[in-house]
């Protein structure tokens, strides 16, 4: 008979509750070896427990562990949403075999550490400071929005598309596998900055294949770790700023995400949560029945992403070459108007002759006159209800007019 992984079986129902994602056991599975390691123990151990210990005592004990875990971990000074991190894989732990853990304290979700805004200044100096790598790393989250983490599981297919036939802004698919919690997959863009480094940072290291991520690494902390370097390096933050011990920085490589939300909020504040992978609105709250009717269209993104967001994204002026091009296309333009305005004064140039033409119908002709001499039959085709008839009839006469007044010219045969 085959031995049950306890973990395993309860990671593979994490896994398939949480929309796939491969991050998410990857997470429980470091905090619940956090746990075990904390108490000494194993969850063999821990359903000894159960069958040994009777339900009252089962649930101090193990409940107490819990809560001493907790008590350790806020006096290491990590913050509350942190600590909840660390406890809610062990919470769904016990849940999924059936083990009671009594009461468990849980605090509010709130920001304890904020990240400060970073600055455009402060970005350029940082991308002129960084490796290839690292600067398409940073431009891509400036302006796609997504986590770090979903940056390091991209693979060039996501973006190979748009990327090779040189499309601006770039569509970026994030599939749902490498998304966080329960949002699924999405997509997001970059423009002219983000694709310029990929070149750059592709022709040193070779382009990629399909299935092959776009950055070699398997970490998002070497790229926390060179950001937080560079900070210090360039002397970014004034003393009074930085923050001791466990806590993070006001001004890490998280900033960046906070910059394109700032700016992209310019497109909306449900697209720029979208581009981003957050699961509802923030502020706004779209419930999921609601999900369900907000647009994919990606052309519809595209385009709002275009004029509303990108402009306020651009790190670096518009070079030389791109300039020169946008004057072109503004003279084409001008001139596109420019015949526009001569065609529409001409047609303005008709309307005294159409007044006259007018005034002189007016007086020239009533419905009468217009009907009499001939029975309907003659005068009309057969088939036609009253209404067409007059409206055949008046065309005819109005036609006269205008060939009396030169504005319409005779056919000739």
């Amino acid at each position: 008979m085959m031995k049950l992984n306890l973990i395993q079986a309860w990671l593979d129902n994490v896994a398939y509750s949480h929309s796939h994602s491969k991050r998410t056991p990857k997470i429980y599975r470091e905090a619940i070896e956090k746990f075990f390691t904390f108490i000494d123990s194993s969850p063999e151990k821990v359903l000894e427990d159960y069958e040994r210990l009777d339900f009252r005592m089962f649930t101090k004990k193990h409940g107490d562990y819990l809560r001493a875990f907790i008590s350790a971990l806020y006096k290491q000074g990590y913050s509350p949403n942190t600590i909840h991190a660390n406890v809610a894989p062990v919470r769904s732990f016990f849940k999924y075999n059936d083990l009671p853990l009594g009461f468990i304290p849980t605090s509010k979700n709130r920001v304890t550490f904020h990240n400060r805004d970073i600055t455009k200044e402060e970005i350029t100096r940082i991308l002129n400071n960084a490796s290839p790598r690292d600067r398409a790393f940073y431009l891509m989250m400036v302006q796609s929005g997504l986590r770090p983490r979903t940056l390091v599981d991209l693979t060039y297919s996501c973006l190979k598309e748009d990327f090779e036939s040189g499309k601006i802004p770039c569509l970026i698919n994030v599939p749902r596998e490498i998304t966080k919690g329960e949002f699924g997959d999405h997509f997001t863009f970059i423009g002219e900055d983000a694709v310029n480094a990929l070149k750059a940072y592709f022709a040193e290291r070779g382009l990629p294949k399909d299935n092959e991520r776009i950055f070699n690494v398997n970490t998002k902390n070497v790229f926390s770790v060179r950001f937080g370097y560079s900070v210090r390096q360039l002397e970014l933050m004034n003393p009074s700023e930085i923050r001791k011990g466990r806590k993070p920085q006001p001004l890490r490589l998280y900033c960046l995400r906070k910059y394109f939300r700032k700016f992209a909020g310019a497109g909306g504040v449900d697209m720029a949560n979208f581009w981003m992978g957050h699961q509802t609105s923030y502020g706004t709250n779209i419930s999921k029945s609601d999900q369900a009717y907000f647009s994919k269209d990606v052309e519809y993104h595209r385009k709002i992403y275009e004029e509303k967001a990108l402009p306020n994204l651009r790190i670096f002026e518009a070079s030389a070459l791109e300039t020169e091009e946008t004057i072109k296309m503004l003279q084409q333009r001008i001139t596109q108007l420019e015949v526009e305005r001569e065609e529409m004064n001409e047609q303005w140039k008709k309307v005294p002759d159409l007044e006259r033409a007018l005034k002189m119908f007016a007086t020239m002709f009533s419905f009468e006159e217009i009907t009499k001499g001939a029975e309907p039959e003659e005068v009309f085709p057969l088939g036609l209800n009253d209404k067409d008839r007059v409206i055949l009839a008046v065309s005819s006469k109005w036609a006269e007019v205008l060939k009396k007044l030169g504005i319409l010219k005779e056919e000739r045969e």
